[in-house]
């Protein structure tokens, strides 16, 4: 199925020829006036590739990914997936909610990560509409689904404006209380002729951040950034500051969580901004969400993309807007727990301008 109006944008409908089970995974394309092109696959909700056009013609990758659909089924690192129920680490896979202690599928050492072992990055989901800009997808996670209470029902709506604004708009519904940490994990590299994100520039908006255990688990409240590694209140060459502290030395380089906002809000704001090292290409982040989730990419060497294609450590930097790791054992942190009354909404913005 293809839509096109005008020379504006144009969306469509592939399949793959694979399946899990009865469902068939689907690849969804957008494109828009400029060129740019935002592929989407309904395996995972994921954004398989995402090319800006630049006005030199350059069309240039910004994400990593795989060569083949079979390549990113076989990938073990969240490639560009919709992360959920719960994004990020739960401390031994098990929180309290009510009366109740919900024990949770662990799938990193002794605790939950990313949602279980069968999480929403791994479910083919099902595709509700797509128009000329943009496509809706939906999935339902019955109540006991990796051990979450509640059934919910999630909707993830992608677009790509004229503008080349990448939007994700996720929506989520349950009829019972349950924690929910819906979020996207693409990795960024504006620059792929670049076997790392080194020499990019990159600027967080924040002035607190969380260290964690070597679980990747907070180990206290949130410390300043100022007079050490976490400090991207300016923008600075990742390369310059990587491993350069203990609290990076346990997680071999940045995966923490950097404080944004006191709480969810209604409308996005600013939280980082990423920078090609040539500084011709500028990727501005915005949610509503409380924290951003800076992982370096520390563990991914070895991994494969396909034409025997093996990744360095620190090819790519994932930007997650979130809340907290461990959020649902921390009361006293931003709210997690959505239900019949207060349901689920998180906006994401990728902004890419030409500098």
């Amino acid at each position: 199925m293809t839509e096109a109006i005008g020379n504006r944008s144009e969306a469509s409908i592939t399949p793959t020829g694979l399946m899990i089970g009865d469902q068939s995974i689907d690849r969804i394309e957008l494109s828009n006036g400029v060129g740019s092109k935002l592929t989407l696959l309904s395996y995972g909700a994921s954004i398989a590739r995402l090319q800006i056009a630049l006005s030199s013609g350059e069309l240039r990758d910004t994400v990593l990914f795989c060569n083949s659909i079979r390549q990113h089924l076989s990938q073990q690192i969240y490639l560009g997936s919709t992360i959920g129920r719960y994004a990020n680490r739960i401390h031994n896979g098990q929180f309290k909610l009510g009366d109740s202690t919900y024990q949770l599928s662990k799938n990193e050492n002794n605790n939950t990560l990313h949602g279980g072992s069968l999480g929403f990055d791994k479910r083919v989901w099902q595709i509700k509409s797509v128009d000329r800009s943009s496509a809706t997808l939906r999935l339902q996670s019955n109540d006991g689904d990796q051990g979450f209470p509640g059934r919910i029902i999630v909707y993830a709506r992608f677009s790509l404006s004229e503008d080349n604004v990448v939007s994700i708009d996720y929506r989520a519904t349950a009829n019972a209380e349950t924690p929910l940490n819906i979020t996207a994990h693409p990795y960024f590299n504006l620059a792929r002729q670049h076997p790392t994100i080194s020499t990019h520039q990159l600027e967080i908006f924040a002035d607190r951040y969380l260290p964690v255990d070597p679980d990747g688990i907070p180990a206290e409240q949130a410390m300043s950034v100022i007079g050490n590694g976490f400090d991207f209140r300016e923008p600075r060459c990742i390369g310059d500051v990587l491993l350069q502290d203990s609290h990076q030395e346990i997680t071999a380089g940045y995966d923490h969580s950097f404080i944004i906002q006191e709480d969810m809000s209604a409308n996005s704001v600013p939280m980082a901004r990423l920078s090609s090292p040539r500084g011709d290409l500028t990727l501005t982040l915005r949610s509503n969400m409380p924290a951003v989730q800076c992982y370096a990419g520390g563990g991914l060497a070895g991994t494969q993309l396909g034409n025997n294609q093996a990744l360095e450590n620190y090819a790519a930097v994932a930007l997650e807007p979130q809340f907290a790791p461990d959020s649902p054992n921390r009361p006293d942190w931003p709210n997690c727990i959505f239900g019949p009354q207060r349901s689920y909404h998180h906006q994401i913005q990728y902004q890419f301008n030409e500098t």
